[in-house]
């Protein structure tokens, strides 16, 4: 998906469309059969997938065994195994994909507006240099499709949530949107990943009504039970 990950034929990053259908992490059998049919239409064995089971937090986990299939109470994922895949679902937030091509280390996380504020970029790279020994300059990250600015409104007191950060919020016929690819590349510079190692796909999940799910514009409100997901995947694919 990304320019940046081109030059490592081994890197594998991916997303779900609609076409997979939804992809939640839930008892649902059918949700099941997607995930385990969209890893095999890449070539991937399900049982090498590890998951998020998602709470919209800071919490980020390493993973060293692929026989771990979810991961309770977090929203990333880090490891620097081969053929184990990291995973999160998404429907507006950000899916960003973080690879240190020096130590092979890899990272996944889910990143909506409450996790961007209570600083999972942070953790993430703070993580991958106290146990990997990642310098955030050799960094590349690669963020997927979430909202665009035209189409994230929020009220006027969202607003100390980034309050720091004034520049992320525009006004458009008394509403007010905000920007949150804006704050993630900010995020990111601040922990010193370079401005050339930041690559974002320019589709928004709203906006690609054919293309993607997206929990703001199906509007499903608090009716998370029944939200339709794109699954992200990440991983360092070796062949035996």
């Amino acid at each position: 998906m990304f320019k940046l990950f081109q030059p490592y034929q081994n890197l594998f990053a991916v997303i779900s469309t609609k076409h997979n259908g939804p992809m939640k992490l839930t008892k649902d059998l059918r949700n099941l059969e997607n995930r385990k049919n969209f890893a095999a239409s890449q070539a991937i064995n399900y049982q090498d997938i590890v998951s998020c089971c998602l709470q919209h937090s800071n919490r980020v986990s390493i993973v060293n065994n692929k026989f771990i299939t979810e991961i309770e109470n977090c929203d990333g994922l880090i490891t620097n195994r081969e053929n184990l895949f990291l995973s999160i679902t998404v429907a507006d937030c950000a899916p960003i994909y973080f690879f240190d091509p020096e130590n092979k280390v890899i990272a996944l996380i889910h990143a909506g507006w409450r996790g961007l504020k209570n600083n999972i970029i942070i953790n993430t790279i703070q993580l991958m240099k106290e146990v990997f020994n990642s310098q955030p300059k050799n960094i590349l990250v690669g963020v997927g499709p979430c909202l665009c600015v035209n189409c994230y409104e929020v009220q006027r007191n969202f607003i100390k949530n980034f309050a720091e950060y004034p520049e992320v919020f525009t006004n458009k016929n008394q509403r007010l949107f905000f920007d949150i690819k804006y704050i993630i590349k900010e995020k990111l510079m601040e922990e010193n990943v370079l401005a050339k190692h930041i690559e974002f796909l320019p589709e928004c999940t709203a906006c690609s009504k054919n293309k993607y799910f997206s929990y703001r514009r199906d509007q499903y409100g608090c009716d998370l039970d029944n939200l339709q997901t794109q699954m992200a995947i990440f991983g360092i694919k070796i062949k035996n």
